[in-house]
């Protein structure tokens, strides 16, 4: 099979990789997401193209072919890597997240504009697209949530810290769900007080 098409393979293979591991993604970024979609697609129509053409070679375009299915593959397991991922980072940053609850619940880090606070120098590592963390108290007890997420049109998802152990209810930080207070679009539970959350339009 010509080298040529096999480059007709690389815009999909890193869109995948990108999306894989979040890149560019997580933060806003108005650029990323129609380069993210004419990859993907162009990516997309060269593995069709792919295909084809090693049907057409016979025995020789096998590998190709192979290739270019293992592709559309890992597109298809591309929640599964994505949830992979998202367990791993809690797992790494676990001992961080409580570090700075506990910051919190002494006194150290306070809620200001729609229970926002800013965290330490030591602890920005835990936030990749910002240096603010959701707090709030209530009767239920104390709720933190530590962005992994900040996306354009303020959709965000993150780790929340629930200090009853019971699952967000749509009360929780309603002022960061201006345009849709009733409902979380995601609620896994990943560990006896924590949950991962995402909220979308």
């Amino acid at each position: 099979m010509k080298k040529r098409y096999v480059l007709l393979l690389i815009p999909s293979i890193l869109v995948l990789a990108a999306l894989s591991l979040d890149l560019g993604l997580a933060c806003e970024n108005l650029l990323v997401y129609p380069i993210y979609m004419v990859g993907g697609l162009f990516g997309l129509l060269a593995v069709i193209i792919g295909i084809g053409l090693g049907v057409r070679a016979g025995r020789k375009g096998l590998f190709f072919v192979v290739l270019c299915v293992a592709v559309i593959g890992a597109y298809a397991l591309l929640p599964n890597i994505l949830d992979w991922r998202q367990s791993l980072e809690f797992v790494w940053k676990r001992a961080g997240y409580m570090e700075v609850v506990d910051l919190v619940r002494e006194g150290n880090i306070k809620p200001g504009d729609k229970s926002l606070a800013e965290i330490d120098s030591d602890h920005r590592y835990l936030l990749p697209c910002t240096s603010q963390i959701a707090i709030e108290d209530n009767s239920r007890g104390l709720f933190v949530i530590f962005f992994t997420s900040n996306r354009m049109f303020g959709e965000f998802s993150g780790h929340m810290y629930v200090e009853d152990g019971q699952a967000p209810s749509v009360q929780q930080f309603r002022e960061l769900r201006a345009l849709g207070p009733e409902q979380w679009s995601h609620i896994k539970r990943v560990d006896a007080n924590w949950f991962y959350v995402i909220w979308s339009h």
